[in-house]
């Protein structure tokens, strides 16, 4: 067993380059797809809904001020922006995860808990991972100095993927338990309908779902539910069918948008750190050569500067205006980001396939021969 821990701490081999990438990979959907989320909403509800969950709201006895929403909605973008551009990118990882968990739970004070906990804990995670020591203002600025922050003794990952996968499985056994596969009922199906009528969202694929009336289809859903969000915790030593299972939840999570209108923004993406074949893919070899070859530029403050200054007010802009709303619940963004990065999850484990079926191919060769 302890042999096989220890293998299974030496899985998902990634490098600094890598890391850099999925950093680059990570701020750029945060910051650029998410709806540009407001925080400052939940200072005009009264304390009378004032019902946190064990979480640091419930050190507190209401709500705060507007004041302190205001200043996480300009505070939260600026730290992404620094995450993109890698500065100080160990503290600022940090002090963004620790926003979000902040601002999260006194979202979810009104009783209401939201799947948007793998933000911080990503951020938190990767943040003695060293993703900040390649393609970074840091990695310009202190090319000399060593021991800036805290360096990675054991690769990140596999707590990562243990993590994922088990909030999943959280996830799937609650529903087992919960009569979820009840044959006197297909809970899909109900949790269909409720969202179309009574939270009106019917926008997407919704109404062409709900005239679905296959008793067997959608007691087959309920079980795939089941499986797919119980399947990654499974296999969490076989690296292979683990990578599977995480391609099955990103196409899970878009297809409950396009059916049920929730959004779980860009999880997808985030599982194409396991997806990705780091080392072979040829589209990440010409996103490292093309960073290695053009980055130099970062290290004049003035572009810096400027880059900053510009993406924030952007962001400011947009966050502030009515640009990009559907007309429905989700602002454009979140359909952008989810669909893009289900783009990017599926190219990458295409290509995954494509490098495994040409290797098993060659080797069957070589034996021939």
């Amino acid at each position: 067993m302890r042999q096989k821990f220890n293998i299974w701490m030496d899985s998902f081999p990634i490098s600094l380059e890598h890391l850099a990438l999925f950093r680059i990979f990570f701020a750029v959907f945060l910051y650029s797809f998410t709806g540009f989320p407001r925080f400052d909403w939940i200072a005009s509800f009264p304390d009378y809904f004032y019902s946190p969950p064990p979480s640091i709201a419930s050190f507190f006895n209401d709500f705060p001020g507007e004041t302190f929403f205001y200043v996480m909605n300009f505070l939260l973008p600026l730290l992404m922006i620094l995450i993109l551009v890698g500065y100080k990118t160990f503290w600022v990882s940090v002090l963004l995860g620790l926003g979000f968990i902040l601002v999260f739970s006194f979202e979810f004070a009104f009783g209401k808990i939201n799947h948007s906990h793998f933000i911080p804990f990503t951020l938190l995670l990767f943040s003695f991972s060293g993703w900040g020591k390649r393609f970074s203002v840091d990695y310009f600025l202190d090319r000399e100095k060593k021991n800036k922050y805290p360096a990675p003794q054991k690769n990140i990952l596999p707590l990562y993927a243990l993590i994922i996968s088990f909030s999943y499985f959280t996830s799937g056994v609650s529903k087992l338990y919960g009569g979820w596969l009840n044959t006197d009922f297909q809970a899909a199906f109900g949790y269909l309908i409720r969202n179309y009528y009574f939270t009106e969202r019917q926008s997407l694929l919704s109404s062409f779902a709900l005239n679905l009336k296959s008793t067997f289809l959608w007691e087959m859903i309920d079980y795939a539910v089941v499986v797919i969000e119980i399947l990654p915790f499974c296999f969490l030593f076989n690296k292979r069918v683990f990578s599977i299972s995480l391609f099955l939840l990103g196409l899970f999570h878009f297809l409950v948008f396009l059916i049920f209108n929730i959004s779980f923004v860009f999880y997808p993406l985030l599982f194409c750190v396991f997806i990705i074949n780091w080392e072979k893919s040829r589209s990440i070899a010409r996103l490292v050569r093309f960073f290695t070859g053009k980055t130099k530029f970062l290290s004049r403050p003035v572009f810096v500067v400027g880059f900053v200054s510009g993406l924030y007010l952007f962001y400011i802009i947009l966050m502030y205006s009515n640009i990009g709303n559907l007309g429905g619940e989700y602002p454009l963004g979140y359909l952008l980001a989810l669909l893009f990065s289900f783009i990017v999850l599926l190219y990458f484990c295409l290509e995954s396939v494509s490098i495994y079926l040409r290797e098993r191919k060659d080797s069957k060769n070589h034996q021939i021969v």
